[in-house]
């Protein structure tokens, strides 16, 4: 069910990870990024802390074109925010498209 949900969560985004790329060799630094925003009802239901893997894939010009989820902490909490926050991300140029691995911590501060 999780699995699936994530699938449609990134389906509506218009961000599918396509499988025939391969993973960024060397790794490209995000040249612009903005901070994801921390859903509010993770703060009443779990608490200040969660953490997103996801699997971005990038074109030669170092836009965003896909976001997967790979795994998430607490489960379904943060990943829309995660999802929503890289698509607007930009990359190093690359050399052809690929994939590449980005961890996203959520942390609220006292």
């Amino acid at each position: 069910m999780l699995l699936s949900t994530l699938a449609a969560a990134s389906v509506a985004l218009g961000l599918d990870r396509s499988p025939e790329l391969k993973e960024c060799e060397p790794r490209r630094k995000v040249v612009r990024s903005s901070a994801p925003e921390y859903p509010g009802r993770a703060q009443r239901r779990i608490g200040p802390e969660g953490r997103v893997l996801l699997a971005i894939s990038l074109d030669l010009g170092g836009a965003v074109v896909g976001v997967e989820i790979l795994e998430s902490e607490p489960s379904g909490f943060f990943d829309r925010a995660a999802i929503e926050s890289v698509s607007s991300w930009q990359f190093e140029k690359g050399t052809e498209p690929c994939w590449q691995d980005y961890a996203i911590s959520f942390v609220l501060e006292p």
